[in-house]
């Protein structure tokens, strides 16, 4: 009889019979399934199975020619078992594709890590780009800072540069309005017919300019130098009368007002005395030595000061237009100047210091010629003013005394300058103070404390203020042209 295969007993079978599954990294998974026959021999799949070739498991462990010929197997019954083994093994495929093998799993673990660390790494590029910005940023604040520093310290440098220009420029437009006027002047007398009368210039003009040179000399203490009680004294022992240094050095206060006064004596000496041949030469220097010895002994007779005036106005126009100022004297007096207080100079002003001593000289000289030419009769004066404060003829640079009027002379600053007479040459009875002397007022308690020790101040052969009512004779006046 025909051996009838039931489904389940086949696939019971076929669950014994061995089976191998290969997958394949990025291709599909395979199956193949091997049969094996009872007696050992190996056959194909079940997809290759023929109902020519199906053989019984009895047929082929004992195979004999005597056995009686089967009955043909009905064709609908092959076509069952080739349709149940085709859909086991289609089964088998589908689940080897499903469950993954060890491999799989492998492969999978790594692409996880694989995968965590790219997270990484795009976290970490995430962080360094906005480190990065932040880097940037800070270098950007830092270089705007850097300009902006830069900025402010170029708009500094400009605005220092445009004062310097701006003092520049106006020192040379004062010595330019100098000069301009002094051209202005030689051109009137040029086209003026000259009758004898002496160059006019107004007493504003003259007080302005003398006002002008000691605002110049006060400068220099004031903004140019720094000293000591002790360098003062070393420094202007040969300038300064002795009594001045020992009783007022020793206050730094008294620095400016004992500083101006020896820069006052350097240019009396040498530009108002003709120390120095600064105009006209030696025919200048000794025509106002003669000139100065002449008003002084000319003083209160209106008759020689009239002859003075018109014999000394012709000379000196023909000096000053023959002979001129020696501009090389005059800056060689300035240097000296210079020298003497070089060591006290203020850092940075060297250049202040050494302009302004030369515009001290330069005025000295000019003031020199104008009213040596003029025909009124000028003189400096100064302790010829007296010990008492007049505010007629003085001004106070520096005082202790709440009441002026309580106060008495220290010392003199500066001399003062004496007008007799007019412009036309006339009227020389008349004189006036045209230039106030600068003084330093103490208490008259503390001024004769100093005095108090001295046996010339306490004898009693001291002159009476009685004798001042008496006519003044021409030698007391001699005192009067010079600061002392």
């Amino acid at each position: 009889m025909p051996i009838i295969h039931d489904s389940h007993r086949d696939e019971d079978e076929a669950s014994e019979y061995s089976s191998d599954i290969q997958p394949l990294s990025g291709k599909k998974a395979s199956a193949k399934v091997t049969v094996k026959s009872g007696n050992g021999k190996k056959r194909s799949s079940d997809d290759e199975i023929n109902d020519e070739d199906f053989v019984p498991a009895d047929d082929q462990s004992s195979p004999t020619k005597d056995k009686a010929p089967t009955a043909p197997k009905p064709a609908s019954r092959n076509k069952r078992v080739k349709t149940t083994t085709t859909t086991t093994t289609m089964q088998r495929g589908s689940e080897a594709k499903q469950v993954p093998g060890p491999a799989d799993n492998i492969i999978i673990w790594f692409q996880n890590k694989v995968d965590e660390a790219n997270d990484g790494v795009r976290q970490l590029e995430r962080q360094l780009d906005k480190a990065k910005d932040v880097a940037l940023k800070l270098k950007n604040q830092s270089q705007a800072s850097k300009t902006e520093a830069n900025l402010q310290a170029s708009k500094v440098a400009a605005l220092e540069r445009d004062k310097e220009e701006a003092d520049g420029k106006a020192r040379e437009w004062e010595e330019q309005v100098e000069e301009w006027r002094g051209r202005f002047y030689q051109v009137c007398d040029q086209i003026k017919p000259d009758y004898g009368d002496p160059d006019k210039v107004t007493d504003d003009y003259i007080s302005s300019q003398w006002g002008q040179l000691d605002y110049t000399i006060q400068y220099i203490p004031c903004n140019c130098i720094d000293m000591t009680p002790e360098q003062v004294v070393e420094t202007l022992r040969d300038v300064l009368p002795a009594h001045d240094l020992d009783k007022n050095a020793a206050k730094e206060v008294m620095m400016v007002t004992l500083v101006s006064k020896a820069i006052w004596r350097i240019v009396y000496l040498s530009v108002f005395s003709c120390g120095e041949t600064f105009w006209g030469g030696e025919v200048g220097t000794g025509f106002i030595t003669m000139l100065n010895k002449m008003i002084a002994s000319a003083q209160g007779n209106e008759h020689h000061l009239h002859l003075i005036s018109r014999m000394k106005y012709k000379a000196a126009k023909d000096i000053d237009m023959e002979l001129g100022t020696d501009k090389a004297a005059v800056e060689q007096a300035a240097n000296h100047l210079i020298h003497r207080f070089s060591a006290f100079v203020r850092p940075g002003r060297e250049k202040d210091f050494k302009e302004q001593a030369q515009r001290i000289f330069r005025k000295a000289v000019k003031l020199l010629v104008i009213i040596t030419r003029s025909r009124a009769v000028f003189s400096v004066v100064g302790k010829s003013l007296g010990d008492t404060y007049n505010p007629d003829t003085m001004m106070v640079k520096l005082t202790d005394a709440l009441d002026v009027e309580d106060a008495a002379v220290n010392f003199y600053t500066g001399p003062g300058l004496r007008k007799i007479g007019t412009a036309d040459g006339a009227k020389f009875g008349a004189q006036i103070i045209l230039c106030k002397a600068g003084v330093v007022l103490s208490c008259k308690s503390k001024a004769q404390m100093p005095q108090s020790p001295s046996p010339k101040i306490k004898s009693p052969k001291i002159k009476s203020p009685t004798i001042k009512t008496e006519p003044i004779s021409p030698k007391d006046n001699k005192s009067a042209t010079t600061e002392e």
